[in-house]
C-alpha cells in the first residue's frame, strides 16, 4: 500500500504510529488471518468507494484509509517488536538482504548468489527468513519483483513485454505464468 502524505485524513498525520508506519517502506507481517480478512474487505470497500460518484463517498473513503492505516501499523508495530527479538547479526543480516533484494531484484539472482553475496550459507539466510518473515528467502525475492510488476503495470502504459524484460525475465509469457501463479490473474487481467 502507498498513499501520499498530502492524501492523509487530518486526524491521522498527527500519529505517532502512522508516521513510524510512513517513515519508510516496509513489510509488515505476517499477518493473521482475521486481520488479513478485515484488510481484505477494507479495500474491497475503498475499491467500490473509489469507483463509485455518491453521496458520502470521501468520508467513507476517509473512514476506509483510517482503518487500513490502522490496521498496518498494528502489523508494523507487532513486526518491529518480533524484529527486536531477533539478535542483533539476525537483524543486520535481514537489513543487509532486503537492501540486497532491493538492489537486485530485477537481475534475476539465485538464493545461493544472494547469500554468497552476504557472507552467509543458504541454510543462515533461511533459518533468519523463516524465524522473522515465516518465509523462505526466496518467496521475499518473488514477493518484491510482483510489488515491482504491479506498479509498472498500474501506474505504465509499458507493454508486458518490455516490463517482464525489465524484471529480468527473458520470456514474456514465463512472466505472465510467473505472475498468474502468484496472484491469481494474468497481467493482461491486472491491468484492465
Amino acid at each position: 500500500m502507498s498513499i501520499a502524505r498530502t492524501a492523509l485524513p487530518a486526524s491521522a498525520s498527527g500519529d505517532g504510529l502512522v508516521s513510524a508506519l510512513l517513515d519508510r517502506s516496509r513489510c509488515a507481517g505476517p499477518i493473521d488471518g482475521e486481520a488479513a480478512r478485515q484488510i481484505g474487505l477494507c479495500f474491497l470497500s475503498l475499491s467500490s468507494e473509489l469507483a463509485w460518484d455518491g453521496a458520502g463517498r470521501s468520508l467513507a473513503i476517509e473512514g476506509d484509509v483510517l482503518k487500513l492505516l490502522a490496521s498496518f501499523s498494528r502489523a508494523a508495530l507487532a513486526t518491529d517488536t518480533a524484529v527486536a527479538s531477533l539478535s542483533d547479526a539476525d537483524s543486520s543480516l535481514l537489513a543487509r538482504f532486503r537492501a540486497l533484494v532491493e538492489a537486485h531484484f530485477a537481475d534475476r539472482l539465485t538464493v545461493a548468489a544472494y547469500a554468497r553475496r552476504l557472507g552467509v550459507s543458504e541454510d543462515r539466510l533461511l533459518a533468519v527468513c523463516r524465524k522473522r518473515f515465516d518465509a523462505p528467502p526466496i518467496q521475499i525475492i518473488h514477493q518484491r519483483i510482483m510489488v515491482e510488476a504491479q506498479r509498472w503495470l498500474l501506474y505504465t502504459s509499458t507493454p508486458i513485454g518490455a516490463i517482464a524484460e525489465a524484471l529480468g525475465f527473458r520470456d514474456a509469457g514465463y512472466f505472465s505464468r510467473f505472475f498468474t501463479k502468484r496472484l491469481g490473474l494474468s497481467p493482461r487481467r491486472f491491468r484492465a
